[in-house]
């Protein structure tokens, strides 16, 4: 019964891959320990690009949000304090995925967001990083490993992680 079990998810994965889109089944996935996919966006101006590649050599704070999201909404503050206070030696980075992103400029404007945010119009950085809930923040080293990612919002836990992540003051 077992080796049944096995031959049916070995052919179930076989169809999976064998019928996956090429840009999919050949794309990089994020995965922790491991050198952090590349990728380029713009930014939500559509004025300017910028890749994550750009940033080797400093420790990277990306950032996964939408416009809709509160706890995004919550979490932002916290993120620009970090940006404020750590600035000269980690990069942060959000990247928006809305369809529009004109309500995420507002949001921005509003909160009076500074750091870097990108747009991922396609949502091909979300697949490649497998967010699957917002917020989702990714620490990435000056080597470009991917140390950590965690999902959702909780007050201080960025800054103590990022602090310890990264060997801040």
């Amino acid at each position: 019964m077992a080796s049944y079990k096995i031959g049916v998810v070995l052919a179930l994965s076989w169809v999976i891959l064998a019928t996956s889109p090429p840009a999919l089944s050949s794309t990089t996935f994020a995965r922790e320990g491991k050198v952090a996919p590349d990728f380029e966006l713009s930014d939500l101006t559509g004025q300017m690009t910028a890749r994550l590649s750009d940033f080797r050599g400093k420790p990277v704070l990306l950032n996964f949000w939408a416009a809709w999201c509160k706890p995004c909404r919550r979490e932002m503050p916290e993120l620009q304090r970090l940006h404020e206070r750590y600035g000269r030696w980690i990069v942060v980075i959000g990247i928006n995925e809305d369809s529009d992103p004109a309500p995420a400029r507002r949001l921005l404007k509003q909160k009076k967001i500074t750091y870097l945010n990108l747009w991922d119009r396609s949502g091909e950085v979300f697949v490649r990083y497998r967010i699957v809930a917002f917020p989702t923040t990714v620490w990435i080293d000056p080597e470009g490993i991917l140390l950590q990612i965690s999902k959702g919002y909780a007050p201080g836990y960025l800054e103590n992680e990022t602090r310890k992540l990264f060997g801040l003051p």
